[in-house]
C-alpha cells in the first residue's frame, strides 16, 4: 500500500492474483475498502465503509456490508465502486451474512440467509446470461422443547459438492 496505515479492518481476503482490505489511513478518518491485484499493486477504492468475511476465487470477490447486502464482484474488470457489482441478495428485505464462492465453480455462491429471524443457508447459481437461480438449503429450526434453536449458520468452506459450516446457537 502506498500511503501509511492506521489500521486494517478485519482479516483482508487474499488468494494468488487479488488482495482486498478494509484501511484506514488516520486515526478518525474514513475508512476505504480498496483492492489491488498482487504484484501490480494499483489499489482501487471499491466503496468507503467496510465489509466484512470477503472472500477471493480466482478473480471473483464476494462480501457484505454493514447493511448486510451482498456483493459479487469480477475484480478483472477493474470496478470503481460496488454499483459496478453483482447484488446477492434475492430481494430487500433478505440480509446475508458469510458468502461464499464455490472454489469448484466461480458461477455457485452459498451465504447465510436472515429473513426476519429465519436463518437459512442459501444458493444463488449465475447462469451464463446474468440469470440469477437462487434455493434454500437449510433452515431454521427449533428443538423439539422449544428451548433453543440456531441463531445461524457461519459458513467455512464451499468445495464441489460439500459445504463446511458451523451451527450458531
Amino acid at each position: 500500500y502506498p500511503r501509511n496505515i492506521r489500521y486494517v479492518s478485519y482479516t483482508p481476503g487474499i488468494n494468488d492474483k487479488w488482495v482486498m482490505a478494509n484501511i484506514q489511513e488516520e486515526d478518525g478518518g474514513p475508512k476505504y475498502t480498496m483492492y489491488a491485484k498482487i504484484g501490480e499493486w494499483k489499489w482501487t477504492k471499491l466503496m468507503e465503509g467496510l465489509v466484512y468475511f470477503p472472500e477471493i476465487v480466482n478473480d471473483k470477490a464476494i462480501f457484505y456490508t454493514d447493511s448486510f447486502k451482498g456483493y459479487y464482484c469480477d475484480l478483472s474488470k477493474n470496478p470503481k465502486s460496488v454499483d459496478e457489482c453483482m447484488i446477492v441478495n434475492e430481494n430487500e428485505s433478505e440480509e446475508i451474512r458469510y458468502p461464499l464462492i464455490n472454489e469448484d465453480d466461480e458461477t455457485e455462491i452459498l451465504y447465510e440467509s436472515d429473513i426476519a429471524g429465519v436463518f437459512s443457508i442459501k444458493r444463488l447459481k449465475i447462469g451464463a446470461n446474468g440469470k440469477k437461480e437462487y434455493s434454500k438449503l437449510i433452515s431454521t429450526y427449533q428443538s423439539i422443547d422449544e428451548t433453543w434453536k440456531p441463531s445461524g449458520y457461519a459458513l467455512q468452506r464451499v468445495t464441489k459438492d460439500v459445504i463446511f459450516y458451523n451451527e450458531l446457537l
